[in-house]
C-alpha cells in the first residue's frame, strides 16, 4: 500500500514538472552577484594522523579534544557568480581559517617521526584555505523558482603543525621537535542547487556539493551544504543569513601527503550582497 502511494506521488510530481515551463522568457533578476559575510562556528571537529617512513602509521589525534585547538571560529567568507544566460553561470567562493591550541600531553602519541610523551607541552596550529570554482546549468529557471546542477573544483590547502618536547627513552627531552602535514588538492565536485522566491525580494536558496574518490593509495570524500534566506532590501543591495555544514576526510599512504586529515563543522552565515 505504501509503495503504491509513493509511486502515485512520484507520477503526480513528474506530471506536474513536465507541465511547467523550463524557461519563461523573462530576464533574470541577477546577472552578477558578489557577497561578503561572516561565518561563525563553535563545533569544529578535526582529526589528524601524520605517518612516518621510520615509525610507520602515526597516532590518530583529535585536535580539539587532545591538543586543545579552538573549537570556535569567526571568519570572513566571500561568494559570487556571473550568469551568462538563464541556463549557465560561473560561481566562486573563498574562506580561510586559522585555529591554534596548546596543552600538556596526557597520553603518549606519535606524530610523524616524533613521539610526544606524557607531560610534554605541545602547541598546534591548523590552517585551512578553500577556493571554490563551479559551473552550473539551470535545467529549470522561471520567475518563481530555479533548479540547477553542475561541476566544479574545491581547491583546498590545509596545513597542520604540531610542536613540543619529544620523548626519548620514555623521558621528556628538552629538545623541541615539530611535525607537519600539508594537503593541497583540487577536488572535483558535483553540485546541486535550488532557489524558491516567496516574493519578488525574498528567496530561499539551497546549494550542495559532494566529492568521493578512492584510487590507489588515495581515499577522499567531501560534503558542503548551504541553506540561506535572502532579501533584496534595496536596489542592487541585499542581505542573507543561513547555515553552512562541511565535512571532509582525506587519506593517503604515499607521496608528499602521508596520513589522514578529517574535519567537520556547522555554523551560521550572515552576509551582504551586491547584485545587478
Amino acid at each position: 500500500m505504501k509503495n503504491k502511494i509513493v509511486l502515485s506521488l512520484l507520477v503526480l510530481l513528474a506530471a506536474h514538472a513536465a507541465a511547467q515551463e523550463r524557461y519563461d522568457g523573462e530576464p533574470v533578476d541577477e546577472t552578477f552577484m558578489m557577497s561578503v559575510g561572516g561565518f561563525f562556528a563553535n563545533n569544529y571537529n578535526s582529526k589528524v594522523r601524520i605517518d612516518s617512513t621510520k615509525l610507520g602509521l602515526g597516532t590518530v589525534i583529535n585536535l580539539e579534544e587532545n591538543l586543545g585547538v579552538e573549537k570556535k571560529v569567526g571568519v570572513v567568507k566571500l561568494d559570487g557568480f556571473y550568469r551568462f544566460n538563464p541556463r549557465h553561470r560561473i560561481e566562486w567562493g573563498y574562506i580561510s581559517t586559522t585555529r591554534k591550541g596548546s596543552t600538556e600531553v596526557l597520553s603518549e602519541f606519535q606524530i610523524g617521526d616524533n613521539v610526544y610523551g606524557v607531560g610534554s607541552h605541545v602547541s598546534s596550529e591548523l590552517r585551512s584555505n578553500i577556493l571554490k570554482v563551479d559551473w552550473s546549468y539551470s535545467f529549470i529557471n522561471v520567475k518563481k523558482y530555479e533548479a540547477y546542477v553542475g561541476f566544479g573544483l574545491n581547491i583546498r590547502k590545509a596545513e597542520v603543525k604540531v610542536e613540543g618536547n619529544v620523548a626519548v627513552n620514555n623521558l621528556i627531552d628538552d629538545v623541541s621537535a615539530s611535525a607537519s602535514i600539508s594537503e593541497y588538492l583540487p577536488l572535483p565536485t558535483f553540485n546541486v542547487g535550488f532557489r524558491y522566491n516567496f516574493t519578488d525580494n525574498l528567496s530561499l536558496n539551497y546549494k550542495g556539493k559532494v566529492f568521493a574518490l578512492e584510487y590507489g593509495d588515495f581515499r577522499g570524500q567531501m560534503r558542503d551544504t548551504t541553506l540561506t534566506l535572502e532579501h533584496n532590501t534595496f536596489e542592487n543591495i541585499g542581505f542573507g543569513a543561513g547555515l553552512n555544514a562541511f565535512s571532509s576526510d582525506i587519506e593517503a599512504t604515499k607521496g608528499d601527503f602521508r596520513g589522514e586529515l578529517e574535519s567537520s563543522y556547522m555554523g551560521v552565515l550572515v552576509y551582504m550582497k551586491a547584485y545587478y
